[in-house]
């Protein structure tokens, strides 16, 4: 199986699904997405670039073949005329001839690819919101798993060492040599900053009525794996998003008992864990001011070219 096959697959699943349930089809497109980093490691040919790129079409596309019904479709007035907006601007600037048509392309795609995401955002009502946080609980719980075996088999065991791969194996600045962990993404930091990422989500649900128990555990363990994903990556700049939004998330709701304890629960699993692991203990490094200061100032100094050295 090469990277074109992965590509028509991610294009031809999210198609299916978003014909049948746009939301089904998102979720789809968000699983596509935590697979992307292993995938494209293990098939580095050109169109193994493209895997995430082929399930967002497919969900475009089957979005505009089967639009969304119209009471899932009130609240994008607004939303579509900005849509429209920040797509015509950057097509408008990729007309001039600044660079080579093909770098303009190449920056036109990352500039207006996705924000079309914005409408679905807007589609989204309660039952989406539900059936997101679930798949992203499910998601956190298949990336700690990777993370697990990579934690004890190796990252080598998962990703080969290529030119896909480099920063992977440059990233051996944990304690005792090893390197930090990607789980299944393209990199650690982008395992522990999608785990910060779907605290909101998560505590999102808690926030709301939960009829169904099976639901609330799995916002549980969803939300254990992303704190533990936090600290098992091994960067550190997800540890300070996490605490961001806990703070942010618990003093903007009232949370109710059940809320209290099903916080608590997960906050002392993670710290059970973190504190028994020194490995899982390089975000203790922001308390070092020196270090951050130091840090901080050599990324505004050097260039573009000394960084990549």
């Amino acid at each position: 199986m090469n990277g074109l096959v992965i590509c028509a697959l991610a294009f031809v699943s999210v198609l299916y699904f978003t014909l049948a349930d746009w939301r089904r089809g998102l979720c789809l497109t968000i699983a596509w997405g935590y697979l992307y980093g292993i995938l494209k490691s293990n098939y580095t040919a050109s169109w193994g670039h493209f895997i995430y790129d082929g399930a967002v079409v497919g969900l475009y596309a089957g979005a505009l073949l089967n639009p969304p019904p119209a009471i899932d479709r009130l609240l994008e007035g607004s939303t579509r005329k900005w849509v429209v907006a920040l797509i015509a601007w950057p097509c408008f600037l990729v007309l001039i001839p600044f660079q080579h048509y093909l770098i303009q392309a190449v920056g036109l795609r990352g500039n207006v690819f996705f924000i079309p995401m914005a409408l679905f955002g807007a589609w989204l009502g309660d039952s989406g919101r539900r059936q997101i946080t679930i798949t992203l609980c499910l998601m956190n719980l298949v990336a700690l798993t990777f993370a697990g075996l990579e934690y004890t088999m190796g990252v080598e065991a998962f990703y080969p060492r290529n030119e896909t791969t480099d920063i992977i194996y440059k990233s051996q600045d944990i304690t005792g040599g090893h390197f930090r962990i990607p789980a299944c993404f393209a990199n650690a930091h982008s395992y522990g900053g999608t785990m910060s990422m779907t605290v909101p989500w998560i505590l999102g649900g808690m926030f709301q009525r939960i009829r169904n128990p099976i639901e609330f555990y799995l916002q549980a363990v969803g939300l254990v794996a992303a704190g533990l994903g936090t600290f098992l990556c091994g960067a550190r700049s997800p540890v300070a998003i996490l605490g961001i939004f806990l703070g942010l998330g618990l003093m903007t709701r009232r949370l109710s008992l059940p809320g209290i304890v099903f916080l608590g629960v997960a906050a002392s699993v993670v710290y059970v864990m973190v504190s028994g692991e020194e490995r899982m203990q390089r975000f203790a490094l922001l308390y070092d001011s020196e270090a951050v200061v130091g840090r901080l100032s050599m990324s505004a100094n050097l260039g573009i070219f000394d960084l990549l050295e």
